[in-house]
């Protein structure tokens, strides 16, 4: 197998079968550095491994057979986005090669985490987990993550990693790491002090970077009163029905 080549299951599978009787009967120090390796060797997760090798590593059958989630219209649509895919990755690909895809990628289910790394802060904190989905409410959204996108993106004060030191372990506290943030300052005025206020169509901007611009502070005052708005406004009452239980003639409750 070549060195770039991805292992299959069941190869996945042997070899984790001739790591096992090392990984159960090693210490806690050396089980960590087998997994390790064998994170590197097959391309999974530690915690996956674990679950593995204390299994007895055999493939079961399916219980239950997976089925159609979608109807036909889900998959005519699955369908063009796949096509549109095909063209516009190697596209970006091709002519920016410096683009990094943001997604996930494939066999790593990890990046899912920084997918969604927003989704409470941006979204949930400001609309609870109430199911928003007519159309009064996804025009409030669409709304609402216009001012959220200006206002988060441009001009909320965020502070980058400049470095990481180890500190050793001392008689008072064990050796942990410490992080070192430069000061806080909004994206777009980090922007502007790389050079684009160079360009004619980036000054207005670079100029009301500042906090005290009256309309960054209505563009943050406008973002709560929308949210609530779209918490508020009440969805469309599907009526109960109630479903009598059917039983056998022969069905008799026990006394």
């Amino acid at each position: 197998m070549a060195p770039t080549e991805r292992m299959t299951i069941d190869e996945r599978r042997q070899y984790l079968r001739i790591m096992q009787l090392r990984y159960l009967e090693a210490g806690r120090a050396e089980r960590s550095a087998l997994l390790n390796e064998m994170a590197k060797v097959t391309g999974m997760h530690r915690k996956s491994l674990t679950r593995l090798l204390h299994s007895d590593l055999q493939r079961h059958p399916r219980r239950h057979q997976r089925g159609a989630r979608y109807g036909p219209e889900g998959d005519e649509a699955l369908v063009l986005i796949a096509k549109s895919l095909d063209y516009v990755i190697p596209f970006l690909r091709k002519h920016y090669p410096q683009l990094i895809l943001s997604r996930s990628r494939p066999y790593h289910k990890n990046d899912n985490r920084n997918v969604e790394q927003k989704n409470r802060t941006l979204v949930r904190d400001f609309l609870s987990d109430r199911r928003l989905d007519t159309v009064q409410q996804t025009r409030y959204l669409n709304r609402l993550y216009e001012l959220m996108g200006r206002y988060y993106n441009f001009f909320l004060p965020v502070m980058h990693l400049v470095a990481k030191d180890w500190l050793p372990a001392t008689d008072q506290q064990p050796g942990h790491l410490r992080r070192r943030h430069d000061r806080s300052r909004p994206p777009l005025l980090r922007l502007c002090e790389r050079g684009a206020h160079r360009h004619p169509e980036s000054r207005p901007a670079c100029a009301a970077t500042s906090h005290q611009s009256p309309g960054i502070a209505r563009l943050h005052l406008g973002i709560c009163p929308i949210a609530y708005s779209a918490t508020l406004v009440p969805r469309p009452v599907t009526p109960r029905v109630s479903i009598k239980r059917w039983r056998s003639p022969s069905y008799s409750r026990k006394p």
